[in-house]
C-alpha cells in the first residue's frame, strides 16, 4: 500500500509533469506527498574561513584532513538556491491548482558528512524517510538526448528500493 510518495522535481517540464502525476496518485492512494529537490556536492562552494568572500568547488575527494577543510563552510551559490527555489514554488503552484497539501524539502549535500550528487540525495532520502515509491521526470533540465533515459532517473530506478515512476 502507497501511503508516503516522493516527487522529486528540478522545475523541468517533465518534472512538472511528474508533479501532477504525483498529486493524482496521492489523491487516489490517501498518500503523503512530499516534492523533494536536491542540491549535490558538486554544485556546492567551499567558503573559506580565513577569506569569507572566497569561493571554490569542494574537491572531488572530499573530505580532507587538515585545519582549513575543518573549519570549511559549503554552501549553495546563490544562484542556484534561486533555481532550487523556483522549481519548489512551480511543484508547490501545482499542488495548489490541484488541491493536495504537500510537504517540500531542498536538500544541500553536507560535504563534511556525504559528497553525494542529487541523484544520490534522491536515492539517500527516499530509504531515510521510508518512502513507498518515488515519480519523476523521465529527462530533467539537462536532458541531452530525448532517445536515452536521463542518467538521474536512470540511477534513482537501478537504486531505489521502492517502486519508481517515471514521467514523460
Amino acid at each position: 500500500m502507497i501511503k508516503k510518495i516522493l516527487v522529486a522535481t528540478d522545475g523541468s517540464v517533465a518534472a512538472n509533469h511528474a508533479v501532477r502525476f504525483a498529486c493524482q496518485e496521492a489523491k487516489v492512494h490517501g498518500a503523503r506527498l512530499t516534492i523533494f529537490h536536491a542540491v549535490g556536492c558538486d554544485e556546492m562552494w567551499l567558503r573559506s574561513v580565513a577569506t569569507p568572500r572566497t569561493f571554490q568547488t569542494p574537491p572531488a575527494d572530499y573530505p580532507i584532513s587538515g585545519e582549513p577543510f575543518r573549519e570549511a563552510e559549503f554552501e549553495a551559490s546563490p544562484e542556484r538556491v534561486k533555481e532550487a527555489e523556483e522549481a519548489m514554488e512551480k511543484a508547490n503552484a501545482i499542488t495548489r491548482e490541484m488541491g493536495v497539501e504537500v510537504e517540500t524539502k531542498i536538500l544541500y549535500a553536507d560535504p563534511k558528512r556525504y559528497c553525494f550528487d542529487p541523484k544520490r540525495l534522491i536515492v539517500m532520502y527516499t530509504q531515510e524517510g521510508g518512502f513507498d515509491a518515488v515519480v519523476l521526470g523521465s529527462h530533467g533540465k539537462t536532458g541531452i538526448s530525448k532517445v536515452v533515459l536521463g542518467s538521474v532517473s536512470e540511477y534513482v530506478v537501478k537504486n531505489a528500493r521502492c517502486p519508481v515512476l517515471l514521467i514523460k
